[in-house]
């Protein structure tokens, strides 16, 4: 267990503690570091069987593996086939981990860089330890990063729209037949074009999103858990995936975690306008998400990861974006105080209760333990 406490607080510190002029060196080592336990991982993962056993299935090209219609990722799997199933690995935390560093370093920058660390490492279910547990998912999440991107490109280029947007929709194809589950970030293709479109005018309106947040907390759960349960056993093709009602029925949420997302919504809704134009997309992807977060639990939750994903960076953006107002300016500072004493707490109790996705961590192996290449 010494080991993982080792490894998360160095990612954390390192870009922390790091002297100005040497930040981007901070960050390159920590994701370095994170590339060890992303890419380098040995059987750490609750999936690793499973992922295994697709990698198997696409050299023999069975598609019931991929739910018959992820052909990008079983296209992905035997494209790499020479370098074997590690090496699938190794390119996919390649990939992975550029896309949030290129996200950061356009974003967020290096000097704020340990707020995206901290929040990654720390949001033990939300960020890190999952996207590690979900790879074929991350790649899904990493192709609509990407996608919404290029198509926000041609909003400042004069020159070439066309086949920036023909590119980030064939990302987000790409996304579609990686993971099913990407069909629900499709409203992230019109979030750079909404954006800007909202205006000192019309900005309120997006207070709609918190009513939809708070409702969410008055509604009869049980109910829904039912109704999604009796759904899913009528039919055939979800009737494997009837036991996440019982995650519904079973919802637990913390309110000081609800509360962060409440503020952080109001602030990010208040704050909109004050963004920079090519973070508002961004932005707008965040408050979507905490609109939404309390519809969901433990696996179906995964779904929102596609809006979640924008909150390491805007999260920081935010903690950082210049306020006049005396009073607010000392509620954020309070604010980020409790923030990130909620996120060490929220560690440490995952880490003491020794969650069953965090169990094989805590005896770390790398791909050196493998007897052989696979």
């Amino acid at each position: 267990m010494a080991l993982i406490h080792i490894i998360t607080w160095s990612i954390i510190l390192i870009p922390l503690f790091s002297p100005q002029k040497n930040k981007y060196i901070g960050c390159v080592v920590s994701f370095l570091i994170l590339f060890v336990i992303f890419g380098l991982q040995y059987e750490m993962t609750q999936d690793w069987d499973v992922y295994v056993s697709r990698w198997n299935s696409a050299l023999l090209n069975d598609m019931e593996a991929f739910h018959g219609s992820e052909t990008v990722y079983k296209g992905i799997m035997s494209f790499l086939h020479p370098i074997g199933f590690f090496g699938f690995l190794i390119i996919w935390a390649i990939f992975v981990l550029c896309t949030f560093y290129f996200f950061l370093k356009k974003y967020v920058g290096f000097q704020r860089a340990w707020m995206f660390f901290a929040i990654f490492m720390l949001y033990v279910f939300h960020f890190a330890y999952t996207y590690i547990d979900t790879n074929r998912q991350t790649l899904a999440i990493c192709f609509c990063m990407w996608g919404m991107y290029m198509i926000q490109v041609p909003m400042y280029s004069r020159k070439s729209k066309f086949k920036w947007y023909i590119l980030g929709f064939l990302l987000f194809y790409c996304a579609l037949k990686t993971h099913s589950s990407s069909i629900i970030a499709l409203p992230l293709l019109f979030f750079p074009y909404v954006s800007k479109k909202i205006t000192n005018l019309n900005f309120r309106y997006l207070y709609i999103l918190v009513f939809v947040n708070l409702l969410s907390n008055i509604i009869d759960f049980s109910a829904v858990g039912n109704l999604l349960g009796t759904y899913m056993n009528a039919n055939d093709s979800m009737s494997a995936f009837s036991v996440y009602s019982e995650e519904v029925l079973g919802r637990d949420r913390s309110i000081p975690e609800q509360l962060i997302y409440l503020l952080l919504q109001i602030f990010m809704i208040e704050s909109f306008l004050k963004y920079d134009e090519k973070v508002k997309p961004l932005v707008l992807a965040s408050i979507v998400y905490y609109a939404l977060q309390g519809y969901a639990t433990a696996t179906m939750a995964r779904a929102f990861f596609y809006y979640e994903v924008f909150t390491l960076y805007t999260i920081p953006i935010s903690f950082n974006i210049k306020i006049e107002n005396a009073f607010v300016i000392n509620f954020r500072k309070v604010f980020i105080a409790y923030f990130f004493a909620y996120l060490i707490f929220s560690y440490n109790k995952n880490m003491v209760e020794s969650h069953y996705m965090l169990e094989r961590w805590f005896h770390f192996k790398t791909l050196l333990n493998a007897t052989t290449w696979q």
